[in-house]
């Protein structure tokens, strides 16, 4: 069974209502139908790096003591804002930034594609708003997070940055597993990037592990 108790009412009321999840079927088969983060099944604390509409907090939702739900798209932010209220999540703690290699502030694109993703490294695309940046270390320092027992991201190809930022190295003891998507170096070839993701996680004490398929990678502390 992919959801237990309350997790099957969520399910409805995501069936039910176009406001909680207006991304593409896809994205809907790939959390609930496909379970491609399936390995996810330690949940308390959790941080979700590109919640997006927060399919997949919905996903960790009963298990979970915390959710840590960051996202930097306004339009999506909003959303996820709502239905947190609406339905009251009250695990789900929402922060609007992203995530990065360093404090600062950065362009958020959103691309022209069917998935209308938003990423810091798009060239091109119609949606641009500035956004406020952080390291995850400091995020962590900030709310105060002693452990993280899910590490959910999939943050469009700043993957790399997040992990080879200079203060990951101290968190990185402190979070037990790590589940997300790897994306391209080049788009147009499509060369996926994660070698140099699967070379930052094991310098840092991870046993890694990805599906060439779903594009889908886990790590966790040896």
């Amino acid at each position: 069974m992919i959801f237990e108790n309350v997790s099957r009412n969520y399910l409805r009321l995501l069936r039910a209502t176009e406001h909680f999840c207006t991304q593409p079927h896809s994205y809907y088969r790939e959390i609930f139908r496909n379970e491609v983060y399936q390995a996810a099944r330690e949940r308390n604390v959790v941080i979700d790096l590109g919640a997006a509409y927060g399919l997949f907090s919905l996903y960790v939702y009963d298990q979970a003591k915390v959710i840590y739900a960051i996202e930097p798209a306004s339009s999506v932010f909003n959303t996820l804002e709502s239905n947190i209220e609406r339905y009251k999540l009250t695990k789900i703690k929402p922060f609007k930034l992203a995530i990065a290699g360093s404090k600062g502030k950065r362009t958020l694109v959103g691309g022209s594609g069917p998935s209308k993703n938003y990423s810091l490294f798009f060239k091109k695309g119609n949606r641009k708003e500035i956004v406020p940046t952080m390291t995850l270390a400091s995020f962590m320092k900030k709310n105060k997070i002693k452990r993280v027992d899910i590490l959910k991201i999939d943050v469009e190809g700043a993957e790399e940055e997040i992990f080879a930022a200079k203060d990951f190295p101290k968190v990185a003891s402190k979070i037990h597993f790590i589940i997300g998507e790897t994306h391209f170096d080049n788009w147009k070839d499509q060369n996926s990037n994660w070698g140099k993701v699967k070379k930052l996680l094991e310098k840092n004490g991870f046993t890694t592990a990805w599906n060439k398929t779903t594009r889908v990678f886990t790590a966790s502390k040896t």
